[in-house]
């Protein structure tokens, strides 16, 4: 009975150590979920990860070119609307200069009621009362003789276009800037404008009218730090607008304007001005821009 006992405990246990025992296709699903990638497998990821890298990166590269390039063009349309705008408020500003080319008599009331006057032509001098109240002003010169040094609003001699602007400078208590020369000229493929400081002497003016013209001819490194190079250009040309069409100021209509037989129009404001200016081929190749004086009108008839 014993035995027999025996016998059945040792047969359950070798049924159970069988039943329990998992099969071959269980071991070979057991160790396909346990197994990772191949060194194969990893290399072509690589690669596909590579390429498709390259792609995006070439891709945004264009994206950046084009975004940069769009970019430089706004900013140099606006660099030049800039100095359009600056061309229209000199000339907007031009300070009527006596017919006779005579530079206009300056005086400031805060050198102690000495100097010279109002209306004063140059090399005169007048004493008058002093003012309690400091108030630099400027006003015209009469009629000058041939010998006065020649001050016009606005002269073109080929090289630089010279004006006589009012200051824009603010004062306080709303006094008198007084006048700027400024010079347009084109130097080294490039537009450049120089202005003179604020001028309250008929001295400094003369200087400043003279300088500019030498300043278009060679630079010095003095006359250098009024200047300013607004825009890139390869030339240009000016057109005065005088009975009812347009003419080069130098040719024989225009050149009455610097004649000393014709002291009437000697510095006359033209009724227009118009500008031809080549700009790089990028934006264009060219501009034409009319100014026209303020106070002009067509008489009708």
């Amino acid at each position: 009975m014993a035995w027999r006992s025996t016998s059945q405990i040792m047969l359950f246990q070798i049924q159970t150590m069988f039943r329990h025992k998992p099969s071959h296709r269980q071991k070979h699903r057991f160790s396909t979920k346990q197994r990772g990638f191949t060194l194969v497998e990893l290399l072509v990821a690589l690669v596909v990860m590579a390429i498709m890298a390259a792609l995006s990166w070439r891709g945004l590269d264009v994206m950046l070119r084009s975004r940069e390039i769009t970019q430089a063009r706004v900013d140099e349309v606006a660099s030049l609307e800039n100095v359009i705008r600056q061309w229209d408020s000199d000339l907007d500003a031009v300070f009527p200069v006596t017919t006779s080319g005579g530079a206009p008599g300056l005086y400031s009331n805060s050198n102690a009621g000495s100097g010279p006057g109002p209306g004063a032509g140059v090399g005169t001098s007048t004493t008058t009362p002093a003012s309690p109240t400091p108030l630099p002003s400027l006003t015209a010169a009469p009629l000058n003789s041939s010998s006065t040094p020649k001050v016009m609003a606005i002269d073109w001699d080929g090289r630089v276009l010279r004006v006589v602007r009012r200051s824009s400078t603010p004062k306080a208590q709303g006094l008198d800037g007084g006048l700027n020369v400024v010079g347009w000229t084109m130097r080294d493929n490039a537009w450049v404008r120089w202005q003179s400081p604020d001028l309250l002497k008929t001295a400094d003016l003369i200087k400043a009218w003279n300088e500019v013209s030498l300043w278009a001819q060679n630079s010095s490194s003095e006359s250098k730090q009024y200047e300013t190079i607004l825009f890139s250009s390869s030339g240009w040309q000016i057109y005065y607008f005088r009975d009812n069409a347009w003419s080069n100021p130098l040719s024989s209509s225009g050149a009455q304007v610097n004649s000393s037989n014709n002291p009437t129009a000697s510095s006359a404001i033209p009724d227009g001005i118009r500008i031809e200016v080549q700009l790089p081929e990028r934006l264009g190749g060219a501009i034409v821009k009319d100014w026209v004086r303020p106070s002009f009108s067509i008489n009708r008839s």
